[in-house]
């Protein structure tokens, strides 16, 4: 299979009150016989129940692709109809079969259609109607002009099947139930980013038009190039949005104070943060203080309960006496490895520079008393960098002490001591780069077992020493939203992605490539990380299929809670 041309950003109009269905349209030249072949990357889900609504962006992909992939010959295609949307900048296309039925409307950017057309005049005869410019007939026939009595005027093919019910969207459905391994098989285009350090040898050269066809690439032989690399580049990149504000924050809350729409607070939370003024509120709900569900009357008595847990907490350990140490060793050993540990964290941070700081000693007494908590964990190094940032942000040792052990429920096996949760997380990193970028982990793998050691850092204390404290708490927001289950992964993923142009232009060796990714820190755009980090999670999404195991894999991972939301099986319908 060779895709002769494909264009992006390409949306079907669909029906039941969803918005439109996006992805990418593809020639597909296979056998000799050329093939037009859409297949989703993601669905628009309109805001309102206003059939014009506006729309947000909804990563239903398994919805997407189930129900809306496409693919038939285009020597079955009789006519193209093509309609201006001169208010929109838009064109819609239809294809008009020669069985009487037609495709689902393409929509794209208006003067795409003239580089579809010229590629499909390289394979068949396509000649304008003589009656409707909007309409051009495709032929495999030389005499391809029909006689007027044939056509006229009044029955030339329109934007809207003559009957319903023989739509050929749906029937295409129904025919090319594997279509999406028949498409992802086909698909292998590289984007042409400047970034971009492959060079293909001569004989997998990459032939892209000239300017005249402005987004259109061409490509003639694409054999060697990574298949995924089309997918990948066919999905746009997410802008971040307004952080929630007061005004928004309160408006998400019902009469009883209880939030109304959790998915709603979970994306605005993944796509913008939320103002620095209200993040000590949002984080109570974010980091589990507050359950999402609770009334403001439930959060009153859960505040009394906190705060007398906590103090039981404190005064378990503060009664230790000297007699009881001789008989409490792990204890002594930990509470001197806080010590040790709390003088020595953040002090560049100014609400930690003074040694007789009470934030030092907040941090100090979290831990301790999380020791008490948790005595079969107890301490580990790491934990005082989670716990130094509640504590900076809350400025509250109860808040920062409940809100830590949320985090920990969730990422407590990276503290073991034989690490199985970090070494959980590092295989799946290993297995995921292989999935969405086979080429750059080819590489990686010939350096060694060790290749992803530098991630073990970023795993273990979630990215807190390789951005400015302002864009991490944003990349907390981002990951504890749970929007996306697993998100850390990806933004391991991503980060080392930022880097691959240098790693495999100067060839680096592991402990070049170990030297650059630890002097990482706060040298990445932590929002352009969000960004690459949420493409490759729906190209994940996407993809997935190709290592059904791997899926498996990902959703064990997940804690309980997170399986529990009625919009994660809904986006992961495929791991249930």
């Amino acid at each position: 299979m060779t895709i002769v041309f494909y264009i992006t950003d390409v949306a079907i109009e669909t029906k039941g009150g969803h918005g439109p269905v996006c992805g990418v349209l593809c020639l597909v030249s296979e056998d000799k016989q050329l093939y037009v072949s859409m297949s989703p990357y993601y669905m628009m889900k309109r805001t309102s129940s206003s059939s014009d609504g506006p729309m947000e962006h909804n990563i239903d992909i398994e919805m997407a692709q189930n129900k809306y992939l496409i693919r038939f010959e285009l020597a079955k295609t009789e006519a193209i109809v093509i309609a201006h949307m001169a208010k929109e900048q838009k064109t819609k296309m239809m294809m008009r079969l020669k069985e009487g039925c037609c495709s689902d409307n393409f929509i794209f950017s208006k003067g795409k259609e003239e580089g579809f057309l010229e590629t499909i005049s390289n394979f068949m005869q396509v000649t304008k109607s003589l009656d409707d410019p909007n309409v051009y007939f495709i032929s495999t026939i030389p005499e391809i002009i029909k006689p007027a009595d044939q056509h006229p005027r009044n029955s030339s093919p329109s934007l809207e099947p003559s009957d319903p019910s023989k739509n050929y969207g749906i029937r295409v459905f129904e025919m090319f139930a594997n279509v999406k391994t028949a498409f992802i098989d086909a698909a292998s285009i590289i984007s042409q980013g400047a970034e971009e350090t492959y060079v293909p040898e001569p004989e997998d050269e990459i032939l892209v038009t000239d300017d005249s066809l402005g987004d259109f690439v061409m490509v003639q032989n694409t054999d060697e190039i990574g298949e995924v690399d089309l997918i990948r580049h066919s999905i746009p990149l997410m802008d971040r949005q307004i952080p929630i504000t007061e005004e928004c924050w309160n408006s998400l809350f019902d009469d009883q104070g209880r939030i109304t729409d959790k998915e709603l607070f979970r994306r605005k939370l993944f796509y913008g943060g939320c103002d620095p003024e209200i993040r000590p509120k949002v984080w109570k709900f974010l980091f589990g203080f507050y359950p999402l569900s609770s009334t403001a009357s439930e959060r009153a008595v859960l505040d009394e309960k906190r705060e007398k847990d906590f103090q039981i907490y404190m005064n378990q350990w503060m009664a230790i006496t000297d007699e009881q140490r001789k008989y409490c060793t792990r204890f002594d050993y930990n509470e001197h490895c806080i010590g040790k540990d709390v003088v020595r964290t953040d002090r560049m941070w100014p609400y930690y520079e003074d040694d007789e700081s009470v934030g030092l000693v907040y941090v100090s007494n979290v831990l301790k008393s999380y020791l008490v908590f948790n005595f079969d964990l107890g301490y580990v190094q790491g934990m005082n960098d989670l716990v130094s940032v509640f504590v900076m942000l809350f400025k509250n040792q109860v808040d920062a002490f409940w809100c830590f052990k949320s985090l920990m429920d969730e990422f407590m096996l990276n503290f073991e001591r034989n690490q199985s949760g970090i070494r959980t997380q590092m295989k799946l990193l290993v297995e995921l780069t292989k999935l969405v970028d086979p080429h750059f982990s080819t590489y990686i793998e010939s350096l060694g077992p060790m290749a992803f050691g530098v991630c073990f850092r970023w795993l273990l204390i979630l990215f807190k020493r390789e951005f400015p404290l302002d864009v991490l708490m944003q990349i907390w927001e981002a990951i504890f939203s749970k929007y996306y289950p697993n998100f850390h992964l990806f933004i391991c993923i991503a980060m080392i992605l930022e880097f691959k142009n240098k790693i495999l232009r100067d060839k680096l060796e592991m402990d070049q490539l170990l030297v650059l990714l630890n002097q990482s820190a706060d040298k990445l755009d932590g929002y352009t990380v969000l960004q690459n980090a949420e493409q490759l999670y729906k190209l994940f999404i996407a993809i997935e299929h190709k290592n059904p195991v791997l899926a498996g894999q990902m959703h064990m991972l997940l804690p309980e809670q997170v399986k529990q939301f009625p919009e994660f099986h809904s986006k992961r319908e495929s791991y249930g």
